[in-house]
């Protein structure tokens, strides 16, 4: 199967470092190998776990250009680094090859004046305390986070509170900036057909839900698959004429 293979800055917050490989003192980003059609930020944020325990959220994905691989950029959640990897300054990064342009992203990181809210440093921290305020739950850290979409004003992720209780959160840029008050229409008119609306912030876009139901499997039964498009259509039946 078609593998992307990613260049990854690993940020450490408030400190101006970054994680790399050190050679001989010459230095070379971690790199991380997915499967091109899953979702790149889940994948990459179980990679990062499972091959250097690190603890990280993406932040956003650059995509690939002429002869350079595309580019993640993670915040670091883990406080220790017991893995082969090592920190430098953001300084420092020059010398691993990063185009202008793709410092100048590093700088703003950083710095916190990137125009997407949703891609600075630290948001996750606002987030999870958004999250604790609508439900009244306590999420120990990022680490209960487990992300499905970053980057371009998008995210996905569900966290999962201390006493074991799941919520989605989602937030969308352009060109789907609409979903948002398509789902909350939705959720308000069909209550049965959707996951609950637990919250809405219309800075982020963004809407929190319970966690409702699960994936269906690789391989569904014929059962399933009918099961599955016949909620699908009792809700478009319901909806018609709801045009606006």
């Amino acid at each position: 199967m078609k593998t992307t293979e990613y260049r990854c800055v690993l940020i450490r917050p408030n400190s101006c470092t970054v994680l790399v490989f050190s050679d001989n003192g010459r230095y070379r980003l971690p790199r991380i190998s997915t499967l091109a059609a899953m979702r790149s930020a889940r994948e990459l944020q179980k990679a990062i776990k499972a091959i250097w325990d690190l603890n990280v959220f993406i932040l956003e994905i650059r995509a690939a250009s002429t002869n350079v691989d595309p580019l993640a950029f993670a915040e670091l959640r883990t406080s220790g680094v017991t893995s082969p990897l090592k920190e430098i300054a953001i300084r420092q990064l020059l010398e691993l090859g990063l185009s202008e342009d793709e410092m100048d992203r590093v700088e703003l990181l950083i710095q916190g004046r990137t125009e997407n809210s949703l891609a600075k440093l630290g948001w996750i921290d606002a987030a999870i305390a958004w999250i604790e305020s609508a439900t009244g739950r306590t999420f120990g850290s990022s680490k209960s986070i487990e992300q499905w979409n970053a980057g371009g004003g998008f995210a996905l992720f569900r966290a999962c509170s201390v006493e074991g209780r799941s919520y989605w959160l989602k937030a969308t840029g352009e060109p789907n900036v609409r979903e948002f008050g398509m789902t909350c229409f939705l959720c308000d008119l069909y209550p049965d057909f959707l996951p609950k609306v637990v919250a809405t912030k219309t800075e982020w876009n963004a809407w929190l839900a319970e966690h409702a139901g699960d994936s269906l499997p690789d391989l569904p039964s014929a059962a399933e698959l009918a099961s599955a498009a016949n909620r699908m259509a009792r809700l478009q039946l319901l909806s018609c004429g709801r045009i606006n």
